[in-house]
């Protein structure tokens, strides 16, 4: 019974989110740490993929 609520609730996080854009704050999407982050992601995902049982996002 405690799973099924838990479930539900992992459903309803994953439909949507409530994020808010805000456009004072600083874009870091260029800083070098996340460059190399983004470029070392890209990498293992190519060599190894997502794991199979990942549910997907629609």
């Amino acid at each position: 019974m405690f799973s099924k609520f838990i479930k539900k609730k992992k459903e309803k996080a994953l439909k949507g989110g409530n994020a808010k854009v805000q456009k004072s704050m600083k874009d870091y999407s260029k800083e070098d740490f996340f460059v190399k982050k983004v470029e070392t992601a890209k990498e293992v995902l190519g060599k190894w993929g997502l794991p199979k049982d990942l549910p997907a996002n629609k």
